[in-house]
């Protein structure tokens, strides 16, 4: 039973990687699930047993993806400091982790093309939104803590700086995956967080 289950899981990422390239190929609405299951060796009844269908496999995907954003959030602020310090880090982190990981970097220019007005997508488009507003509330709650320790301006309003936070992260994403050969994410990350951090640190 147990080598089933490893099977299984082995049989799940098969198809997570493969739809992955043929995602960023074809993109994800021309792809077809033959093609999916043929190149990942497998029936096209596997990718319904794992996934539920094509939406169920970029959900997994941009879940997984999500999850390498975390530990590398997670890592920035294990090293302690101030909350300065750690927020600076944090969006270091994600700009680094953008040009050093592939299979996030390829997730991300796929959730940033997803058509919100496709039916089949529409649970994945709702879960975003809620996930979008979650983690507002979370960078809300650490301007705050900021702004009462001193560190951030006191008139800033914390969920504007928060929403200003992600927006800055998403733009610089989406200029360099236009044209990554106009610039190193990775090498201009501690000065692009500079120039964020400029406007919210109390001087």
């Amino acid at each position: 039973m147990k080598r089933t289950k490893e099977q299984a899981e082995e049989t799940r990422q098969q198809l997570m990687d493969t739809a992955l390239e043929v995602f960023q190929r074809v993109g994800y609405a021309a792809a077809r699930l033959d093609d999916i299951a043929d190149e990942a060796g497998v029936t096209r009844g596997a990718i319904y047993h794992h996934f539920g269908g094509k939406a169920g496999l970029l959900t997994a995907l941009i879940e997984d993806a999500s999850s390498l954003g975390g530990e590398a959030m997670q890592g920035a602020i294990a090293e302690g400091g101030t909350i300065a310090e750690i927020t600076h880090r944090i969006l270091v982190s994600s700009m680094r982790l953008l040009e050093d990981n592939r299979r996030f970097r390829i997730v991300k220019q796929l959730s940033l093309l997803i058509d919100p007005a496709s039916p089949e997508l529409q649970p994945l488009v709702e879960r975003a939104h809620q996930e979008a507003e979650t983690l507002v509330q979370q960078i809300s709650g650490v301007f705050q803590m900021g702004m009462a320790a001193g560190v951030f301006r006191d008139t800033l309003n914390p969920s504007t700086a928060a929403r200003a936070l992600l927006a800055y992260q998403n733009g610089l994403a989406i200029l360099w995956l236009a044209n990554p050969d106009a610039f190193s994410i990775r090498d201009s990350a501690a000065e692009l967080a500079d120039v964020f951090m400029q406007g919210v640190v109390r001087q």
